[in-house]
């Protein structure tokens, strides 16, 4: 799979720049702050509807500085168009690919299309499939468990775009439950069975398609996690990874229970009923919902010890790496077409050992997208295009220039 062309309005730091991509490795190289992130988010957008950087999209649109601004002009719409290939396409000059459109709109709801046809925003997904690592990719075994789920849910959409919908209504339905949780608590009143009933029932069915689709991906990963870990290490070591999910928690299943659970809705559906009635009385007490997606972890294992809290600096280096590097071995066998590599900056951090693992599933994509500060840390190995990212200092708006193809060494005279 590859990007071929890529084209910017009024997104982050540029007002407009159009991009022509060959196969193969592509290194943006620029300082620090000047836009080169801005391109692979932009990429990463169309294959997951979200920013790997912030929570909302009114950020992701540019806004006017200087003397010809207008301060109270309403904001542009960002958009992003990029034209997708599939891996077949890559020795057909001809093949024309997919055109797909994303605009951003503050504060109202964003329009898409596919080949110029109107589409729903949630139609973009399944149609390009990335794998973003950048260094806040440490957060991943680090951070907080929100990180790990926001994780496995980008993998998830993915492979099973209708995921998009479930996540949406859950958050609605959770949100809604909970205040009526909080004015409860907030009053000390009496539950009332019949309206907790009713939220139960439209929180259920989105829930248990988040658990059982985030159960699915870890089974998945953990089929190619040790094996990339052995890689990127360079001895083998014990990995593991388990779904902590508050339904089996709150009920204290067994093992062999939890695995009936994720292969049968119907019994993960008639667990979480039970998981909610016996929280109850304690959500109307704290005003939160305490069983649910969202009080899940992806508990991260090392050497048969906690990653967070136990693994030196250069262990959690290389179990992030392994989490993306697995991400990418899943999305290519289940696609049948390797993901686009996105690789923000990230062969500063690494030592030789890790930096020949990532070359390895550079060697395996179609097209790599890198960025560099001083392009000096590029192995000399990798043959690329590289190009140059400048931002204006005057209109605070971004630019690329083509620079060629070739070695690192041949672009930093």
């Amino acid at each position: 799979m590859f990007v071929s062309d890529l084209a910017l309005d009024w997104f982050r730091s540029y007002r407009q720049v159009i991009v022509h991509f060959p196969t193969g490795a592509n290194v943006f190289v620029g300082a620090n702050g000047q836009g080169k992130t801005n391109l692979l988010e932009a990429i990463n957008y169309l294959a997951v509807l979200a920013s790997h950087r912030i929570g909302t999209d009114a950020g992701l649109i540019f806004r006017e500085t200087g003397d010809t601004a207008d301060p109270s002009a309403p904001p542009r719409a960002g958009v992003i168009r990029a034209r997708i290939h599939p891996g077949t396409d890559v020795a057909d000059p001809e093949a024309r690919g997919e055109l797909l459109e994303i605009e951003l709109l503050a504060g109202r709801a964003n329009r898409a299309m596919i080949n110029r046809h109107n589409v729903r925003p949630r139609s973009l997904l399944g149609h390009l499939s990335t794998v973003l690592f950048a260094p806040e990719d440490l957060q991943l075994v680090q951070g907080d468990p929100a990180a790990r789920r926001t994780f496995l849910d980008r993998i998830a959409i993915q492979l099973r775009p209708t995921l998009a919908g479930a996540l949406s209504e859950y958050t609605k339905v959770a949100r809604q439950r909970g205040a009526y949780l909080k004015d409860l608590a907030k009053r000390r009143a009496p539950i009332d069975e019949i309206q907790l009933s009713i939220w139960d029932d439209a929180l259920i069915p989105a829930a248990v398609e988040i658990m059982s689709a985030r159960a699915w991906v870890i089974d998945q990963l953990v089929a190619h996690l040790p094996q990339v870990y052995v890689r990127i290490a360079g001895h083998p070591a014990p990995v593991g990874l388990t779904y902590a999910d508050s339904v089996t928690k709150t009920l204290d299943l067994p093992a062999s229970e939890q695995q009936q659970l994720w292969s049968d809705p119907d019994s993960l559906t008639a667990a979480f009923r039970q998981a909610l009635e016996r929280r109850r009385a304690d959500e109307a007490r704290r005003g939160v919902n305490l069983v649910g997606p969202h009080r899940d972890e992806l508990e991260l294992a090392l050497n048969g010890l906690p990653v967070k809290g136990f693994a030196s600096h250069g262990e959690s280096w290389s179990y992030a790496l392994s989490l993306r590097l697995a991400e990418f071995s899943l999305l290519r066998d289940n696609f049948s077409d390797a993901p686009v590599l996105l690789l923000d900056d990230v062969f500063a951090e690494l030592d030789d050992q890790r930096r020949a693992a990532l070359l390895w599933a550079i060697d395996q994509a179609d097209q790599v997208f890198l960025t560099s500060a001083t392009g000096t840390e590029i192995p000399d190995a990798l043959h690329a295009t590289f190009y140059r990212v400048t931002l204006d200092p005057k209109t605070r708006e971004s630019s690329v220039e083509t620079l060629g193809q070739g070695a690192a060494p041949d672009f930093l005279q």
